[in-house]
């Protein structure tokens, strides 16, 4: 973590005042404080350590006796007012603050949506160590400067509260892409924040791991980008990731860089639908957030169902089908259907129309239906009879599916959606046996 620190003085009372804020103080962060360094008039440093334990603490991570560190610890703060650049670089700093443990939650205020905004009622001058600490949330341990001003005033100080949210959040950047269907292409945005880390940890670790379900990932597709940043990341020199093409899974290890810190993580790319049936689902997962988040397009399917029309809905197997994708305009990668016979729902018409096909076509089986699976539900399509059963005709109408509504909340990000409604063909007359003008088998039935 980036230990942040930023004192501003001014005029005050007998006592002080830390004031907080910060974008990651939330209604549930506790804030705790513990007075670590405080005046001695008896020493020649004007300072001591509160306690033998804090003495020992800093003893341990900067060496030497305690004046020495002691001294040192003055240097990071008192004296220059602990710019965060000094303290960013110091490592012995940083492991000694995280090894103690703040303990006074008294005199903490808050705001009237009870976030906490400041220490209040600090009656002693000196470096004081602030904590957070919030589900969901990673925070630094940080570092207060109380400056007395002479004639028992003391001045207050103003502490940004350094944070992160744990949380890796994942969306569709296009709605039609809330279902798909095979070869579809869908656009993913991840964000997240950007860890601190205390200059003295040893691993300083950001990883994110995406894996897609029924589909893979697109060649080239990655981005990656720093709020504030003009220029995106750059594999190699700012993060490794593993080779995605044709994967399901992508992974993500990020080179630690202390000055994103706190900032907007933009992660984007293009997935490619896989086919048949079964949910596109995405799910990320940080080493920050291990649950993670989610986003699922639908697919859905469409029954045809065949029928004689004598004997009285007689199903019939052996039917051929071929579904195509359906306008009403010219598109690119279509053929136009010159006065088609089109049926929506109970409307017949006759128009032009302009169709793509669809896979390959499918027959009825012995129930009388044939399904096609996969589809993307917010797409328009059309089926057609283009093989009839053995001595029956050929419907050759274009039925338009109907009925593929959305069905998930408003605020879910697993899309559903209901069927195309099944699609049934009757009225299919038996084929006449054609008439020669003989006497039949009248004859033989005299003889």
């Amino acid at each position: 973590m980036v230990l942040g620190m930023s004192m501003t003085s001014f005029a005050a009372g007998t006592t002080a005042t830390i004031n907080l804020s910060g974008d990651t103080l939330t209604k549930d962060t506790v804030i705790k404080y513990l007075q670590i360094v405080e005046p001695d008039t008896t020493s020649t440093l004007g300072w001591k350590f509160s306690s033998d334990e804090i003495a020992n603490v800093f003893t341990t991570n900067f060496g030497g006796t305690k004046d020495e560190a002691l001294q040192k610890v003055i240097n990071l703060g008192a004296d220059n007012h602990a710019a965060t650049g000094t303290i960013n670089a110091s490592s012995e700093l940083g492991a000694a603050l995280s090894a103690l443990t703040a303990t006074n939650n008294a005199n903490i205020t808050t705001t009237t949506d009870g976030v906490p905004n400041a220490i209040t009622n600090l009656n002693k001058a000196g470096l004081y160590l602030v904590t957070a600490n919030a589900t969901g949330y990673s925070y630094l341990p940080m570092l207060a400067y109380i400056k007395d001003e002479g004639l028992g005033k003391l001045a207050d100080a103003s502490l940004t509260v350094k944070g992160s949210k744990n949380k890796v959040t994942k969306v569709i950047d296009d709605d039609s892409a809330e279902s798909v269907s095979e070869g579809d292409e869908i656009d993913y945005t991840v964000t997240a924040e950007y860890p601190y880390y205390s200059a003295d940890a040893e691993k300083k670790t950001f990883t994110a791991t995406d894996k897609l379900t029924n589909a893979t990932f697109k060649e080239n597709s990655l981005e990656i980008k720093v709020a504030g940043v003009n220029t995106a990341l750059a594999p190699t020199t700012d993060y490794t990731v593993n080779e995605y093409k044709n994967s399901n899974k992508l992974e993500i290890a990020f080179k630690y860089n202390p000055n994103y810190a706190g900032k907007t993580v933009t992660i984007k790319y293009t997935a490619i639908v896989g086919s048949g049936e079964g949910n596109v689902k995405n799910e990320i997962k940080s080493n920050f957030d291990t649950d993670g988040d989610s986003v699922t397009s639908a697919k859905v399917n469409v029954t045809v169902e065949k029928l004689a029309n004598e004997p009285n809905d007689k199903k019939l197997s052996g039917a051929e089908f071929t579904l195509y994708e359906y306008s009403e305009e010219a598109k690119d990668g279509y053929t136009k259907v010159e006065s088609a016979s089109v049926i929506t729902g109970t409307t017949a018409e006759t128009k032009p129309i302009w169709v793509k096909k669809v896979g390959n076509p499918q027959s009825t089986t012995t129930e009388g239906t044939t399904t096609f699976v996969g589809l993307d539900a917010q797409k328009k399509y059309c089926v057609q009879e283009t093989n009839a059963p053995a001595g029956y005709k050929i419907q050759k109408d274009y039925h338009v599916l109907t009925g593929a509504k959305k069905t998930s909340p408003t605020t879910s990000k697993v899309y559903k959606f209901n069927n195309f409604d099944k699609v049934t063909l009757t009225n299919d007359n038996l084929s006449a046996l054609p008439s020669t003008g003989g006497i039949g088998t009248t004859i033989f039935t005299i003889a």
